[in-house]
């Protein structure tokens, strides 16, 4: 679903501090699936501290909702019927390729046996919710 050269996302909270080539990032893979539902729960506050996660420091990681079938920036689970596996995965895929290379999530799927695309387990099963992204690792070309 391609809006005529538009990036469109919400941004949906008060940590709305995000490193400038990260960010660039994110909008290269919004902009690659093309997605409109795209929901950021958040990266850092203006003094670039992930509060209360230390995971979030200087902007580069953030959080964002885990897509739905409905197509709308609903909040869910991942175990929820309306969890969009496909669309999850190529959203992934474009989040990896623009550097983004360890996203932290939880499992789900009927047996809660599967991960996703470029996922990392959440021991601590805090990720059920939303998709931690991590593992900044860009291929820049400065021209």
């Amino acid at each position: 679903m391609h809006n005529q050269g538009l990036i469109k996302y919400t941004y949906s909270s008060d940590r709305e501090f995000i490193e400038i080539t990260s960010f660039a990032s994110l909008l290269g893979a919004i902009a690659e699936v093309g997605y409109d539902d795209i929901v950021i729960n958040g990266f850092t506050n203006e003094e670039g501290i992930g509060s209360p996660s230390s995971t979030h420091a200087r902007g580069i990681n953030g959080d964002l909702r885990y897509l739905n079938k409905s197509k709308t920036n609903k909040r869910m689970l991942i175990t929820d019927p309306d969890f969009d596996e496909n669309r999850q995965n190529l959203f992934n895929d474009a989040l990896n390729k623009f550097g983004f290379t360890s996203l932290v999530t939880s499992y789900y799927g009927s047996k809660k046996d599967k991960l996703l695309k470029y996922g990392k387990y959440d021991s601590n099963g805090g990720h059920k919710d939303h998709l931690h992204i991590q593992g900044y690792k860009p291929e820049l070309e400065i021209q």
